[in-house]
């Protein structure tokens, strides 16, 4: 049974660790590694980005924005 399972994941790849081993070979051989995307660089902020998908989804509503509860 657990030969199968073996089999039926080899077909699969770790995107994120080949992208890691090529940073590692690039430096271990001296070569400057490859550069981040500008998207990849930029930090999200999720509560605001949660706040604001609210906030939007009320307004679409109809419903009037109201002061925090205590």
């Amino acid at each position: 049974m657990e030969a199968e399972g073996q089999a039926g994941i080899s077909c699969y790849t770790h995107h994120h660790r080949e992208s890691l081993e090529n940073v590692i070979a690039a430096n271990a051989a001296g070569k400057q590694t490859p550069a981040v995307g500008e998207r990849a660089r930029e930090a999200v902020d999720l509560m605001a980005a949660l706040n604001a998908s609210v906030q939007a989804a009320k307004e679409s509503r109809g419903e009037a924005r109201r002061g925090r509860r205590r």
